[in-house]
């Protein structure tokens, strides 16, 4: 799983994995899965909003924050554009509004929140905390893992740095 990383991709799991061991979660946010949930459509967005309310409602019902898990792209380094590409829509952008901007600064700011660097796949990087974490740990996700099963199933007979 990691060979078909490349070499920035194989550091930066590498470093999360050093990462989640000092930064212990119960619950474990998919947000780009969270934020595609009904948008796989033309016109559809990465809601910001219905990330931040799974958050909230994690932290409401377990008392504890999740670890939010989300790809650097959807969170635009300040002071630049707030803009990202929408997956379902070639070169097509989405401009943030104010309140997407504040919860993108508070996932920046938060201890709670991964972002995961452009080289590496963020769902190798949940399906690592899950693993990590272990029996006790759940992931909040629509993620079928269809996409992942071949690189899985390749890891699982043959790597043990997985």
């Amino acid at each position: 799983m990691l060979e078909s990383a490349g070499p920035k991709g194989r550091s930066a799991i590498l470093a999360f994995d050093e990462w989640i061991r000092h930064s212990p979660h119960r619950y474990i946010i998919d947000a780009a899965n969270v934020a595609y949930f009904n948008q796989n459509r033309p016109g559809g967005r990465f809601q910001y909003r219905q990330v931040r309310s799974a958050q909230c409602t994690v932290q409401t019902r377990v008392g504890a924050p999740p670890l939010l898990v989300v790809p650097k792209r959807y969170c635009p380094d300040p002071p630049g554009p707030y803009e990202v590409e929408v997956s379902f829509e070639p070169r097509a952008l989405q401009v943030l509004d104010e309140e997407e901007r504040a919860i993108v600064d508070s996932w920046r700011a938060s201890s709670h929140v991964y972002i995961v660097p452009d080289e590496c796949s963020d769902d190798l990087c949940w399906l690592l905390a899950a693993l990590t974490y272990g029996a006790e740990s759940r992931v909040i996700t629509n993620d079928k893992l269809r996409d992942h099963s071949g690189s899985l199933n390749r890891a699982l007979a043959g790597s043990a740095d997985v």
